[in-house]
């Protein structure tokens, strides 16, 4: 029949010779077979756990990782849930980090983390669980654990070489015992306000203190308690929710090696208060010590690793500290999985989900992969990977914080090989609206002014409606009266 119409229909000998003959047809059907292949892909990838919601579109793109460091151990970024990237608020492309290592262990960028300073020594041997954060002015400030007490340093701006380092502190403790090993988590609240959170590593007492400095790190003259929390195995983590301080303390009874959940404390502005929705998750699973919290468009997120292949999230609007949590799975897998290591990044109103995915039930196995959270619709994202060699890939992070006016999200995680690698996500600039708060206005000085110290909620990096922080003001005349003498009855 094809020979007849071929020699009928010109039109169709063309088309014979070309389509069935002709190489067209098998670029078409492997074009076919690939896009089948792709979308068959995508969705294993989208939804990969239970509890998974509609996908939201974050519009970014992947560039290559590079790698900006070698470090000691697989674990010398570790989390849980500490920073160890820093962002000034002020300038998106620079950047900061620290990693476990000897010497050496501490580098700064000025274009977006694509060229690194020479490193500097912030701590012959700083540990994985020291502590990173910053505040507007380009000063960083460092904690590492220590010996009955927590190790500390500040690093003046425009902290980048040895000589910007002041001499560092020991923050001690009648409640941290002598000889017993301290963890930490530092944070700037502003450039004035500095806090550091600690707790002991092997003993109840001191579980869980904090030290605070309103002089900018140089001396440290508030100590008190977070919670007294009786437990000898907590982990912390802190963050600003509306401007001030928070505390996230995930419990544990070693006895029978059960975490008991998580709570929360916040200050409130003489203390460390649990608000009535404090408690965030408590109860009969066997919650892991992995986790992350942020504070993103007036609401409160934490996920964490249940340790029954489950990521799960739990978060709520924030309400003055009422109401209930929201709980769902972000992914579960079919398996154990070694851990989650999830980290949370806040650009704008976007919430970043960092974490690890273990591919198979054999440890070691596992890829980083990113999510983003919608606070307008209430839903994740569909999990994209950052790496896909199912190597040994650890402890992913970004900045606790990422400018709105930033263009691309950093993110650092631990190679196979201890180098610690650094991706470049691109995304487009947010609008950020300040909220500003301030505290009460300080004692009038001898000399006519009055200060006070004002925060953005939303941490924008402008200061277009900032109050102001100083003014003049009528000192009172503290002079006693003139003694009077040579006083006689009339």
């Amino acid at each position: 029949m094809h020979t007849y119409l071929k020699k009928k229909l010109p039109w169709y000998s063309q088309w014979h010779d070309m389509w069935i003959h002709g190489p067209s047809h098998w670029v078409v059907f492997a074009c076919t077979i690939a896009v089948i292949s792709a979308l068959f892909m995508y969705v294993v990838q989208s939804n990969g756990g239970a509890g998974v919601v509609a996908e939201v579109r974050a519009q970014v793109s992947i560039a290559a990782a590079s790698q900006i460091a070698t470090c000691r151990s697989a674990s010398c970024v570790l989390t849980i849930p500490r920073s160890k990237l820093f962002m000034s608020p002020t300038d998106s492309n620079t950047l900061w980090a620290i990693f476990e290592k000897s010497s050496g262990n501490f580098m700064k960028s000025t274009d977006g983390g694509q060229t690194w300073s020479t490193p500097i020594t912030i701590r012959s041997y700083l540990d994985y669980h020291a502590s990173l954060s910053g505040d507007s002015q380009g000063n960083l400030y460092i904690t590492d654990p220590g010996v009955g007490g927590v190790y500390f340093r500040k690093v003046n701006a425009p902290a980048v070489q040895a000589t910007d380092m002041s001499a560092a502190l020991t923050l001690t403790s009648a409640f941290i015992p002598a000889g017993v090993s301290t963890r930490s988590n530092v944070l700037a609240q502003d450039a004035s306000n500095i806090w550091v959170f600690a707790r002991t590593s092997t003993n109840a007492t001191g579980n869980v203190r904090y030290f605070r400095s309103t002089d900018g790190g140089v001396t440290f003259s508030q100590e008190g308690w977070v919670a007294d929390t009786g437990h000898d195995n907590v982990r912390i983590g802190s963050l600003l929710v509306n401007g001030q301080p928070a505390v996230v303390i995930w419990y544990s009874d070693d006895s029978s090696n059960v975490g008991w959940g998580y709570r929360y404390f916040i200050w409130n502005g003489s203390a460390f208060v649990a608000n009535a929705d404090s408690t965030i998750v408590w109860g009969s699973k066997i919650y892991q010590r992995q986790y992350a919290a942020s504070f993103v468009d007036g609401e409160f997120h934490v996920v964490y690793d249940d340790s029954q292949g489950h990521l799960v999230h739990s978060w709520k609007p924030y309400n003055g500290g009422t109401g209930s949590w929201t709980q769902q799975n972000i992914e579960t897998l079919p398996y154990t999985p070694r851990d989650w290591l999830p980290s949370l990044t806040r650009h704008g109103n976007t919430l970043y989900l960092f974490y690890n995915r273990q591919e198979s039930s054999t440890a070691g196995n596992n890829n980083v992969y990113y999510r983003t959270w919608d606070t307008t619709t209430h839903t994740w994202s569909s999990a994209t990977p950052l790496t896909n060699d199912g190597a040994e890939h650890r402890y992913p992070q970004g900045p606790a914080v990422v400018n709105a006016d930033a263009t691309y999200i950093p993110v650092i995680w631990v190679s196979p090989t201890n180098a610690v690698m650094l991706e470049r996500l691109s995304t487009t600039a947010v609008p950020c609206t300040e909220s500003w708060s301030c505290t009460a206005w300080s004692a009038c000085t001898a000399g006519g002014t009055q200060t006070r110290t004002c925060t953005d909620a939303n941490a924008c990096g402008t200061t277009t409606s900032k109050p102001a922080e100083s003014q003049s003001c009528t000192p009172v005349d503290a002079t006693p009266p003139a003694t009077i003498t040579d006083l006689h009855a009339t």
